[in-house]
């Protein structure tokens, strides 16, 4: 469910970016553009994956597992939050 939600926000940044104003400010700014390659690569992939072993049984979602995973996508909201804030 995550990486639906990455990967739909990735597509709707690269739909705004068709817009003159939105690609000057996007491509203006270094953060705005890592926040986007942090996006793709730790939202999409990263879960993508983590979902993918988890659906056929790599890994077993016990609490432990759940608490990572509950860590890791807080700490991808805010490290896109903080770079959010760095660029405006």
């Amino acid at each position: 469910m995550d990486f639906f939600f990455s990967f739909s926000i990735k597509f709707l940044l690269q739909l705004g970016s068709v817009i003159p104003v939105l690609s000057t400010l996007a491509f203006g700014f270094m953060s705005v553009l890592i926040g986007y390659l942090h996006l793709v690569l730790l939202g999409c992939i990263s879960l993508f994956i983590l979902g993918y072993l988890s659906a056929h049984g790599f890994i077993s979602i016990g609490k432990i597992t759940r608490l990572a995973i509950i860590i890791f996508v807080s700490g991808i909201i805010l490290n896109e939050l903080l770079l959010l804030v760095q660029g405006v």
